[in-house]
């Protein structure tokens, strides 16, 4: 009985895992744009569509990190504000 009581526990967990982690994982991602976005806000520079761009960019993934991180340096932004807010995109 109580080896029974245990796989149905482990089972049970699994099942919340299966479905928890995915959603865990997914949902950050809009808010760590939000926090790119807001952190360069903070610093004065002016948002606009390529600037929301690279922080939707650098928050998809990590590959696209220096891309994102020399595209806002294109824009004006200083380097340690463009390296900050592409960790503050993809690391949150």
């Amino acid at each position: 009985m109580k080896r029974r009581l245990q796989r149905i526990a482990v089972a049970s967990g699994l099942a919340v895992s299966v479905v928890v982690v995915p959603v865990a994982v997914a949902a950050p991602a809009q808010a760590n744009t939000s926090q790119c976005v807001n952190y360069l806000y903070s610093k004065g520079y002016v948002i606009g569509p390529k600037v929301k761009k690279n922080c939707k960019k650098a928050a998809s993934d990590f590959w696209y990190l220096d891309d994102a991180r020399r595209n806002l340096r294109k824009l004006g932004v200083k380097k340690k504000h463009a390296e900050r807010a592409v960790q503050y995109a993809y690391f949150g």
